[in-house]
């Protein structure tokens, strides 16, 4: 089958992990990327801008489906395949609240696409009230390269200081860095993040121990393997796919969120750990608590190493997505 994946993040790991299991399986597949910042300058003028090489490119050699990541991609991806009856499939990568406006834009989304993925079961409800067709939504969770997300391999370069890592390009992680202030003895990389964590790290003190790193993806697995727990809250675009990248690579996970496919990925106390406080205080507490418990951290790495071993693959996710993908395409001939 001749797929063509849309994305609006550069060097976009899951859509590249997704290609490759799809390749591997005998797929022809091209992706098709263009950073969008939606409160930037322009927003327009990039959507007509991607919508006319999407066209362009898809005119020349024809995809049987295209398949889109990120809710502006979606659009674009639609307005550039619907002229050339072009099935679409639209994943939601755990959905969140967003900027003004973007409510209506997957409301608009969905009704355009033949198929819809959610990431997980929990999904379901938000989609049904944006109102998805429960027929026309399938349930594929995010799969993992165990190969590269892995426990064995290289680290990143790391002193004595206990290590936690998040991403945050969807937001600034206030609660996380202000919970710096009482865990003298920890230090935070922040992947993705805005200037504005610098800003805020040197108002509360602590700048000597933030960093913010631009993702490299050969760099993800070092990363995560030189962490002590990796942090995943609403500020990070995806916070499913960074727990369970980091449970493959078998470290312990915190969410300050439960929504979307965090529900199902993190089990409380089990695979790692979910505050009983909303805030900086329940967030300071579990931290302090778990990064002084060595015993009980590798107890939650372990067994989150298993479970997405068990429950994550990219071949099983690859094989699930062809299956909608077919639909797609047989609901398109119908």
């Amino acid at each position: 089958m001749r797929i063509a994946m849309v994305t609006s993040v550069e060097s976009d790991i899951p859509v590249v992990d997704l290609s490759g299991a799809l390749s591997d399986e005998g797929h022809e597949v091209a992706v098709h990327s263009a950073r969008v910042v939606p409160h930037g300058d322009g927003p327009g003028e990039w959507l007509q801008s991607f919508v006319t090489t999407l066209r362009e490119q898809w005119s020349d050699s024809r995809p049987e489906i295209v398949h889109t990541h990120s809710w502006t991609a979606g659009l674009a991806a639609l307005f550039a395949a619907q002229p050339l009856d072009i099935p679409v499939v639209h994943t939601f990568h755990d959905i969140t609240h967003g900027p003004s406006g973007r409510l209506d834009v997957e409301r608009a989304v969905c009704r355009g696409v033949a198929r819809v993925v959610a990431m997980s079961g929990g999904e379901l409800p938000t989609l049904l009230r944006l109102g998805v067709k429960r027929s026309k939504i399938a349930v594929v969770p995010y799969g993992v390269d165990h190969r590269r997300f892995a426990p064995e391999g290289p680290l990143a370069l790391r002193g004595s200081t206990h290590r936690l890592v998040t991403a945050a390009p969807n937001g600034l992680p206030v609660e996380l860095v202000a919970a710096l202030r009482s865990l003298p003895e920890a230090e935070l990389l922040v992947l993705d993040g805005p200037p504005s964590v610098d800003e805020l790290a040197a108002r509360l003190g602590v700048a000597d121990r933030v960093v913010r790193l631009a993702t490299v993806a050969d760099h993800l697995p070092l990363l995560f393997r030189s962490a002590d727990i990796v942090v995943c809250g609403p500020w990070c675009d995806r916070p499913s796919v960074l727990a369970v990248q980091a449970m493959a690579c078998r470290v312990a996970v915190v969410s300050t969120t439960t929504t979307g496919g965090m529900a199902d990925v993190v089990v409380d106390r089990v695979t790692g750990m979910i505050p009983d406080q909303r805030g900086p205080a329940g967030l300071t507490r579990l931290l302090g608590g778990l990064l002084a418990d060595h015993a009980r951290r590798e107890s939650y790495a372990v067994a989150g190493s298993d479970r997405a071993l068990a429950r994550y693959g990219i071949d099983r996710a690859a094989g699930d997505i062809a299956g909608v993908y077919a639909s797609a395409v047989h609901c398109g001939l119908s």
